[in-house]
């Protein structure tokens, strides 16, 4: 690192970049916000730019990332509150699963042919018991859907269920009960990660500190001439490139009088 510090001495500045290139973060969903913060830091972090040699800038730096794990944990929370709707979503499909069973079962009550009679019979005793778990809460449901398909799952109840052809209604149960513990054991898990955060204030904190570091860029570039600001300044244009194409050409298709509006742009793969 010693030996790159005469290259990041005072230089003809009117070759150096000296001016971040503007960026309305507002426009900026959460979720965008979050990816120019992430980026910017792990392009940070993966350069050579020895920003450390400024002690003024290396704690602004350092406040910035404490400042951008703070709001991951955040995003991490409004995550677990869009998982919830998938929680309902999974919880409705695998009863209406359950729902589909038991009337396709129902359908054998009357019928003449014996084996079907006694298929009806065995699996009714079965699944009667479980009749109602739909009215349980979630955990509750799914432990007593797990004893169900233990019983369904006997040789003698597998057997059952071919004969009445149920066989891919209680295969679809199955998956939607796996879909279901999957979506809510992810859910839990990020819940059971986040303390309750106030995202907005969270993310002015972010965007506070972000800014810091940009200002104190410029403003050292200015005093200093050094090209070690130069390079970090276009390494943060670089990382800002993306969102200030993504805007304008968005903006192309809103009303000119909508100056408020919060754009969802894609998401920017981060490269490992």
């Amino acid at each position: 690192m010693t030996a790159k510090k005469e290259n990041h001495s005072a230089s003809n500045t009117s070759t150096q970049i000296s001016k971040v290139k503007p960026l309305p973060l507002q426009k900026l969903d959460n979720s965008n916000f979050y990816q120019l913060n992430a980026r910017s830091l792990k392009t940070l972090q993966q350069s050579q730019i020895p920003y450390s040699q400024d002690n003024h800038l290396t704690l602004a730096i350092d406040k910035w990332q404490v400042a951008f794990n703070q709001y991951q944990k955040a995003i991490n929370q409004d995550k677990g509150k869009e998982l919830t709707k998938k929680i309902q979503e999974a919880n409705q499909l695998r009863n209406s699963d359950f729902s589909i069973f038991k009337r396709s079962l129902a359908a054998f009550e009357t019928s003449k042919r014996q084996s079907e009679k006694t298929a009806y019979s065995k699996l009714t005793e079965i699944v009667k018991p479980f009749r109602d778990i739909h009215r349980l809460d979630y955990e509750k449901e799914s432990l007593e859907m797990d004893k169900l398909f233990n019983r369904l799952s006997s040789p003698e109840a597998i057997e059952h269920i071919e004969t009445l052809g149920l066989k891919r209604f209680f295969e679809n149960l199955k998956e939607s009960q796996q879909e279901f513990e999957t979506v809510f054991s992810h859910t839990t898990d990020i819940r059971s990660k986040a303390n309750r955060y106030d995202t907005h204030q969270i993310r002015k904190n972010l965007q506070s500190a972000y800014l810091r570091v940009l200002k104190l860029c410029e403003i050292l570039m200015e005093l200093h001439g050094q090209s070690l600001y130069s390079e970090l300044i276009t390494l943060f244009n670089t990382s800002r490139q993306y969102y200030i194409e993504q805007l304008s050409h968005h903006s192309n298709k809103v009303a000119k009088n909508d100056k408020n509006i919060i754009l969802q742009l894609p998401e920017p793969i981060l490269q490992p």
